[in-house]
């Protein structure tokens, strides 16, 4: 996210008059994308989550389970991201 961020931040520089609407665009810009990983990646924490010993050990017998079948399922969204560099950033 790191770098879609400065990639994304440079095209706002690069295109338009000042750095404040820069900043304004690059925020709509990449708000939805970054929802949606926070909203993802709190999804996942809250299911690693468990304090009941019964729910500590079903959860620890079915993670290599899991863990493989999240390879399989990769979630393509999250890398899929690209910034096309040519294309000028419009308000």
């Amino acid at each position: 996210m790191a770098l879609e961020d400065a990639l994304e931040l440079a095209r706002c520089l690069r295109d338009l008059g000042g750095v404040e609407e820069a900043f304004r665009t690059f925020e709509l810009l990449r708000r939805e994308q970054v929802e949606k990983i926070v909203e993802y990646s709190r999804s996942i924490g809250q299911r690693k989550h468990a304090k009941n010993p019964v729910q500590v050990f079903f959860r620890d017998l079915m993670l290599p389970f899991f863990l493989k079948q999240a390879n399989h399922q990769s979630p393509e969204w999250l890398y899929d991201y690209r910034v096309n560099w040519n294309d000028k950033v419009t308000v």
